[in-house]
């Protein structure tokens, strides 16, 4: 089993030969990249535990207390966590009204009803189900354990979180504040996100827009309406290699075939007699020509997130946060550029994931079969 962890830079740097340029740790624009044979361009269609004493600058130009890294503090969510401002998920609509006084708006909405204030809104089923399907005589196979707030919708920045996370904060913070979520949620055709978390049947869910929290929500049941991609992973333990979804990309997993509608949305495409690179807003997958088997995924910008929330431009910390220790750290000095490469196997080491890291800065992930295990697989052959 150590010779599949041995000599993983070399393979590495054969895996990266056919990488976006970023990975490759190479200057050189992606286009220009080769695939084990020169590419030719085809036009596009369309066009918990980080150390806590480790800071880092802002991610981005941006220099607003939005973009600043907190410390992590990431605990165990608890039922201070559903409520805001003393308004929680047990709350009468008549408690929320004597904090926040008489509503902006309110408005009948089938089996429950919606109450608008500025920054923030509340939901309650109407009373009439709550007795309706607790009837005793009735065998409806359902009931209702809770009265009150069903759902409690964040929008202004000047309202917290029990942690002090607001709306039009950035991902990294809700992360670096909350830990791993249970589930990352992608709206597939806007490009918004979710990072889900759960406690029983209580649901924290921040929405994300380009990056930024755009609202928050605190529910109870299922948290919307958002399509499962990346899918949900299990969390393994502290020594336990990643999980299966780990090495997935935008839903996509290794060694499966190109969908008819990923082949039909790309952004930009290259590719040779034996291989494609198929080039998405956020990630890049490189693909055998003929079966469109997939072989390799790449993370290329915060256009689009890992299964557990890492993106690019997230601080090395936040990866230690998500991921936990390393199996094996790399560095590479090709070309005067160092990058460290952070390393994660899959059960067996049949696959491997990896964070590309430069100047403490996420640049980019690659999820990639082994290629020392496949090297010892056909050498038993």
């Amino acid at each position: 089993m150590n010779k599949l962890k041995s000599g993983i830079l070399l393979a590495y740097a054969i895996l990266a030969m056919s990488a976006p340029a970023v990975l490759a740790a190479q200057p050189a624009d992606a286009d220009n990249q080769t695939a084990g044979a020169a590419l030719v361009n085809m036009d596009s269609r369309n066009d918990k535990e980080a150390s806590k004493d480790r800071s880092g600058s802002d991610k981005t130009s941006s220099e607003t207390d939005h973009d600043t890294l907190i410390p992590v503090d990431s605990d165990m969510l608890s039922d201070a966590d559903f409520s805001v401002n003393g308004i929680g998920l047990d709350s009468t609509v008549d408690s929320v009204k004597a904090k926040l006084y008489n509503p902006d708006s309110a408005i009948s909405r089938g089996i429950y009803d919606e109450y608008n204030w500025k920054g923030i809104s509340v939901e309650a089923l109407k009373p009439f189900l709550n007795k309706y399907v607790n009837r005793k005589d009735l065998s409806i196979g359902s009931q209702i354990k809770h009265t009150g707030i069903s759902k409690i919708v964040i929008t202004s920045d000047s309202i917290k979180t029990a942690r002090g996370v607001t709306a039009g904060m950035n991902r990294e913070s809700v992360l670096r504040k909350y830990g791993r979520p249970d589930k990352v949620l992608w709206k597939k055709f806007d490009d918004s996100f979710c990072l889900v978390y759960k406690k029983e049947n209580n649901i924290l869910a921040f929405n994300l827009n380009n990056d930024t929290i755009s609202s928050i929500d605190i529910s109870r049941g299922n948290s919307g309406t958002y399509e499962i991609r990346p899918s949900e992973y299990a969390v393994p333990s502290s020594k336990s290699p990643l999980s299966a979804n780990d090495f997935d990309i935008a839903g996509l997993k290794l060694g499966d075939a190109l969908s008819s509608d990923d082949q039909e949305n790309w952004v930009k495409k290259v590719s040779n007699a034996v291989e494609e690179m198929w080039y998405y807003s956020g990630y890049t997958v490189k693909a055998t020509k003929q079966n469109k088997l997939i072989e390799t995924l790449f993370l290329t910008d915060n256009q689009m997130l890992t299964s557990r929330g890492l993106s690019k431009g997230d601080d090395v910390t936040t990866a230690e946060l998500l991921y936990g220790k390393p199996d094996k750290i790399e560095l590479d000095l090709r070309n005067g550029t160092p990058y460290v490469i952070y390393i994660y196997f899959s059960k067996g080491l049949k696959n491997i994931f990896a964070v590309y890291i430069k100047e403490d800065k996420v640049d980019s992930v690659m999820c990639a079969k082994n290629p020392q295990y496949t090297k010892q697989s056909n050498q038993s052959l």
